[in-house]
């Protein structure tokens, strides 16, 4: 009676304590635990805690082996099945459905381009879909090449120097043949000058500067004219920005006189008009060493 008593009183116990239903120990193994019938096969997966006895184990089993079908056209044979073929066991230990070739690209999609997905890279993109319990053979792979080739990747993020466009090099022989121009200013005005005109030979790295009234032609073609030419003869080739002081028919009249061929720097890349901007850089920096604090002077 005792007996009876103190099991009543500890499936209570049982019973009215949560949990009733623990999670998983992924350090202990799994028991499969089956049993059959002339209606069905029964089958529970579950684990075993402090190895303690567990009396009948296959009662779940055996109950659900047991329950009758009341559709006749389930009870014809079927075929055994003993794999699942949309499954597989993955190298971290966890079981992932395998995921068919027409519905990769929508998986692709859905993790790199969709809200939730945020355009990551490849790698970022492939964690995403084996944490939604998603996986296929050349997925790593795949994601590489999905990210690669994304519209929206490539027009948003910067331009490596493989996909640029291609740049005109700039061949120099001898000492003045190239030679960059560039105006620098407005600046406060001084002795009615309020722009400086600088030309640097590529090679030498020889700068001559001029100070102007204004920015217009006429003051590029005299400097051209009465100080560059006569001093150091005519270069092969002037390279200038986009400047409409550059861009008129006075100067192009006179480069063909001379027989000057005329670049202009391509738009958003300084590195073709570098050299004159680092001399525009030294003289600005020479400028506010040198004038007082007034800027009159």
């Amino acid at each position: 009676m005792l007996d009876c008593l103190e099991a009543f009183n500890k499936l209570k116990t049982l019973l009215t304590t949560a949990p009733i239903m623990a999670s998983p120990n992924w350090s202990l193994p799994f028991e499969l635990m089956c049993d059959a019938s002339n209606y069905a096969i029964g089958a529970v997966l579950g684990q075993r805690q402090d190895k303690l006895p567990q009396g009948n184990e296959n009662v779940v089993a055996n109950h659900l082996s047991k329950l009758v079908s009341t559709n006749a056209a389930e009870e014809d044979v079927l075929t055994l099945i003993e794999s699942f073929p949309d499954e597989q066991y993955c190298p971290d230990q966890i079981i992932r459905r395998c995921i068919p070739a027409e519905e990769q690209e929508s998986v692709l999609t859905f993790a790199h381009q969709h809200a939730c997905g945020g355009h990551f890279g490849g790698k970022q993109t492939t964690a995403k879909i084996l944490q939604s319990g998603l996986h296929w053979p050349t997925i790593f792979k795949d994601a590489h090449v999905w990210c690669q080739t994304c519209d929206r990747c490539k027009r948003v993020e910067n331009q490596s120097k493989l996909n640029e466009m291609p740049q005109q090099s700039i061949l120099v022989v001898e000492l003045f043949d190239v030679l960059g121009i560039d105006f620098m200013g407005p600046f406060p005005s001084s002795n009615a000058h309020q722009y400086i005109l600088v030309a640097v030979e590529y090679v030498s790295k020889w700068v001559e500067a001029v100070a102007g009234p204004t920015n217009q032609g006429f003051v590029l073609l005299k400097f051209l004219q009465g100080t560059i030419f006569p001093s150091f003869g005519t270069p092969r080739a002037i390279i200038s920005d986009g400047g409409k002081h550059f861009l008129n028919k006075q100067f192009s009249a006179l480069l063909t006189k001379y027989g000057i061929s005329h670049r202009v720097a391509t738009a958003y890349h300084p590195q073709t008009f570098g050299q004159v901007e680092v001399s525009n850089r030294e003289i600005k920096r020479i400028i506010k060493k040198t004038v007082n604090a007034n800027r009159k002077d």
